[in-house]
């Protein structure tokens, strides 16, 4: 064979690679001295995360497995390309960040944003593989790449969207948003009440839609609140920064913070902004 045959050959081998990922995809990724998370949901309003913490040569198999499927890239993907059940899991990488992926009828959606056919049996992973626990969660939005299945140039994905709850009633509290700015929001609480008000620092986004109602924003990457419970004294106000980074980028429109949040999943009060 002459060398620019073995040039063209080479050449068309690379191309093939880069076409269809396969390995490529999880290269560098590893399970090694790692919770196996497999993530699930049948619909939008809960999902589930099986744990396996035992069984290396399980894991090892898992990634071997993802690794010889061929992928190649979605071309035309639209909301419809997305069918429940829908899977998850996540990766560590060399520097030991974890990273998540979704599944969905055939096609993989990675940490980085793009989207593969990718022919895999996660329903046989879920059968078979003996996870030691598995817990619920509610909401759709936490769900690994759910930005990705929600959003997309054409707008929101109202079918996937988790309907927002309304903040707690109980409190007259006041709160509005007197700054924005570099992906920070700043937003005023005012006791109204003539007792004491105890809050703290979770928080959630929600996004006005046309039919009038809103929904949780999902974000796109995790984050940490100081578990703290702060005192407010009637007639006081207080100023809390919140960041918006970990939503990404949002398109225009009316959103609203809920604030005030103790970790037990409720909020106890709302402001509105708008995004340009």
């Amino acid at each position: 064979m002459r060398k620019g045959s073995v040039l063209i050959m080479a050449v068309l081998a690379a191309a093939l690679l880069s076409c269809c990922g396969g390995s490529d995809l999880f290269k560098n990724m590893s399970l090694k001295d790692s919770a196996f998370l497999l993530y699930y949901a049948e619909d939008n309003s809960s999902f589930t995360v099986s744990y396996l913490y035992q069984g290396d040569d399980l894991k090892k198999k898992f990634l071997s497995d993802l690794s010889t499927v061929k992928a190649a890239p979605v071309e035309n993907w639209s909301f419809s390309d997305i069918t429940f059940p829908v899977y998850g899991f996540s990766l560590f990488d060399s520097d030991r960040f974890e990273k998540y992926y979704a599944w969905s009828n055939d096609i993989l959606y990675t940490p980085d944003g793009r989207k593969y056919k990718f022919k895999f049996d996660f329903d046989k992973i879920r059968t078979t593989y003996p996870f030691a626990e598995e817990n619920t969660f509610t909401g759709f939005q936490y769900f690994p790449q759910a930005k990705q299945m929600m959003l997309d140039d054409t707008g929101w994905n109202q079918a996937l969207l988790v309907p927002g709850q309304e903040p707690a009633k109980e409190h007259d509290v006041a709160l509005e948003v007197v700054g924005l700015e570099d992906q920070k929001l700043t937003a005023r609480f005012t006791n109204q009440m003539n007792d004491l008000f105890v809050f703290g620092e979770y928080y959630s986004i929600q996004v006005l839609l046309d039919d009038g109602a809103w929904y949780n924003v999902p974000p796109e990457s995790a984050w940490a609140v100081h578990d703290l419970a702060y005192e407010l004294s009637p007639g006081q106000s207080y100023d809390m920064t919140y960041s918006l980074e970990p939503y990404g980028k949002l398109p225009a429109g009316r959103y609203r913070i809920l604030g005030g949040g103790l970790g037990d999943g409720s909020f106890t009060c709302a402001a509105e902004f708008d995004l340009t």
